[in-house]
């Protein structure tokens, strides 16, 4: 799948912060219709609308893309907040809230496709599904799922790697992509501002494991794949890289073959 078009990816951004005009928001429309990458851009980022804070509700996002209702302004929201923002949703994990059907945060441990966080940042995984529908995905994954990746960066850092280690060690990844080992590439460079962004590609590969943990690692450098490889292989299965100075995230999933 091509990446969304640049210039439209701000305004999807835009429309789902509730600061879009009108004039902004019919343009979208019209894009929409036809571009097939900025659909399931759309819908990926209207998945993860569900439970990121900084999103209105659909029904206010409706009134300000006609006009009805005024847009919102932007507001910076000082990085202390942020934090306290951060902790309620910790406090949400502890009583058992679950932000959205069909999959929730969880502590530590817990065996589920759902977030599980140790600092303030965040990445969502999206199963693609048949035409241009987009679902964050639960407790389980296919073995050859289509999977897209959308993250929130509070904690500021400047790069981000996302792979996947199945139960018997393979590494799969996905930002950056890589297969050949003849190449060493970096990890990506991501936004440092409050948001939920998406990274541009969707990717699949055929897991081999029972059970797949996906690795969000947000870094202020940008680490190689193989000096992360040689970590993965030192560490124990399933628990965070001893990587210092980085933020890190995990999923993990069943894997239905």
């Amino acid at each position: 799948m091509t990446g969304p078009c640049c210039a439209m990816q701000s305004t999807i951004e835009r429309h789902f912060r509730g600061e879009i005009r009108p004039d902004d928001e019919r343009e979208l429309r019209r894009h929409l219709e036809s571009c097939e990458a900025c659909r399931r851009s759309y819908e990926r980022r209207r998945a993860a609308s569900r439970f990121m804070p900084n999103s209105v509700d659909a029904r206010t996002r409706i009134g300000i893309g006609l006009g009805i209702l005024p847009a919102k302004k932007r507001i910076r929201v000082p990085m202390a907040a942020a934090l306290g923002a951060t902790a309620a949703l910790a406090l949400l994990i502890c009583l058992g809230v679950q932000p959205w059907s069909g999959g929730g945060f969880v502590p530590r441990g817990t065996k589920s496709g759902a977030l599980v966080h140790n600092a303030p940042a965040r990445l969502v995984v999206f199963r693609m599904g048949a035409g241009n529908g987009a679902f964050v995905a639960g407790e389980e994954i296919a073995a050859d799922d289509e999977l897209a990746f959308a993250y929130e960066n509070r904690a500021g850092k400047k790069w981000l790697l996302v792979f996947g280690v199945d139960d018997l060690g393979h590494v799969y990844w996905y930002h950056p992509g890589w297969q050949d080992a003849s190449r060493n590439p970096g990890a990506v460079s991501i936004r440092r501002d409050l948001g939920v962004y998406e990274l541009e590609a969707a990717v699949t590969h055929e897991i081999r494991g029972a059970s797949l943990t996906i690795h969000g690692v947000f870094s202020d450098q940008p680490l190689s794949v193989k000096q992360v490889e040689q970590v993965v292989r030192r560490a124990e299965p399933g628990g965070d890289l001893p990587i210092p100075g980085t933020v890190q995230v995990r999923h993990l999933f069943a894997v239905r073959h």
